[in-house]
Formats: C-alpha cells, structure tokens, sequence
C-alpha cells in the first residue's frame, strides 16, 4: 500500500512540475504579445515626429535612413523586405532610427 501510493504521489508531482512548466513558458509569450502591442502603439505615436524630422533631413540633404532591421543577422541576411510582416523575429525600426537623428 505505502508503495502504491508514493508512486502516485512521485506521478502527482511530476505533473504539477509539467503543469507549472507550462504556464511559466506560456507567460513570456503573452508579455511579448502585449509589449508588442505596446510597440506598435509607441510607433505610430512616432509616425508625425519621423514625417517632420524626414522632411528636414531631406531638405538639408542630411541623414535619410531608408531601411533599418533588428535581429539575427543569419536570419536578416535571407529575408527579402517584403517578409518583415512574416517574420516574427526580425523587427523593422526604421521610423524609430530615423526619430533619433536630429541635425545631421
């Protein structure tokens, strides 16, 4: 009898384990979806600074930054630009960078 149940008890605690396993890997995935929201929201807040800063540059024939990507090299250096919105790990910060540049 004692053995039966320490081998139930050993199954309980390894499923809590698993339980809890999943739970901590499903919590980075919906922060990362909420500061991705965070993200675009911020982005879009930037988009009449970068139009007014990118006028200015292009009048002074100053700094223009036409692409900037994050992430992995090895993944940027096969990707086409038309695959940003496919790629979940390759960021596009192009308005971002260009918000940056004051006075070139």
């Amino acid at each position: 009898m004692k053995f039966y149940w320490l081998d139930n008890y050993i199954k309980f605690l390894e499923l809590i384990s698993d339980m809890q396993q999943l739970d901590i890997k499903r919590k980075p995935s919906q922060k990362n979806g909420e500061r991705r929201k965070e993200a675009a929201i911020a982005v879009s807040l930037m988009q009449e600074t970068y139009h007014r800063i990118k006028s200015e540059e292009e009048r002074k024939h100053g700094l223009i930054i036409i692409l900037a990507v994050y992430g992995s090299t090895e993944n940027i250096s096969n990707l086409n630009p038309d695959q940003f919105d496919s790629q979940s790990d390759i960021l596009d910060v192009t308005v971002q960078l260009q918000c940056l540049v004051k006075d070139s």
